[in-house]
């Protein structure tokens, strides 16, 4: 099931949800350059590239919050969104497996608004454009990654597997792809014992 969505995901959903987004962002309102600007240059340093690069993560994480939460919250939304909690032995692949319908929704919903509030114009450091998928498929991975101390900080495979858990009280949990605080603002990070490791999956 993993791989045909990600054939289907790859092939169609999202070069068409990438086509949408254009269109979208050449409306006659043109949202460019963004009621926000988050800029940097050639000339930053390589400490200040780097928070400017946390900056933008962070920002793309507390919109993608609100996106994620929404799914959630929403019965429609949540129709589609639980054929990616659906997957009971959750791994790397799990990050694929979505309704064909995820990816135009989240051009609208999410990288829309984002263009119209934001408008990034910061030096890309090597490697930071194919950062945000590998983070997801090690998230998403079936590995017992802990993070100890540094797991309130940073969202790893124990954190996230949290929010797939099919016990209750951990459901609507741990919504964050990079960092709790974002949950915890808000009240729903879930912080898990060291040995906490749940079963994935809808309830039956």
């Amino acid at each position: 099931v993993n791989f045909g969505l990600f054939a289907f995901a790859v092939l169609v959903s999202q070069p068409f949800a990438i086509h949408l987004s254009k269109w979208l962002y050449i409306l006659p309102f043109d949202p460019k350059p963004g009621w926000i600007v988050v800029s940097s240059d050639a000339l930053d340093s390589a400490p200040v590239q780097a928070l400017m690069a946390l900056l933008v993560l962070f920002i793309q994480d507390l919109c993608g919050y609100w996106f994620h939460r929404l799914m959630h919250r929403n019965r429609f939304l949540w129709k589609l969104h639980r054929v990616h909690h659906g997957d009971p032995s959750m791994s790397a692949s799990t990050l694929y497996r979505q309704h064909w319908v995820h990816y135009p929704l989240q051009a609208i919903l999410f990288t829309w608004p984002m263009a119209i509030l934001f408008y990034f114009n910061v030096v890309r450091i090597r490697g930071f454009v194919v950062f945000p998928l590998v983070w997801n498929l090690l998230i998403h991975a079936d590995i017992p990654l802990k993070f100890g101390r540094f797991t309130r900080f940073i969202v790893g495979p124990q954190i996230h597997r949290i929010h797939h858990s099919r016990e209750a009280c951990h459901w609507d949990k741990n919504f964050a792809g990079y960092f709790p605080i974002i949950d915890w603002i808000f009240g729903t990070y879930y912080h898990p014992a060291p040995s906490e490791w749940p079963e994935t999956g809808l309830q039956p």
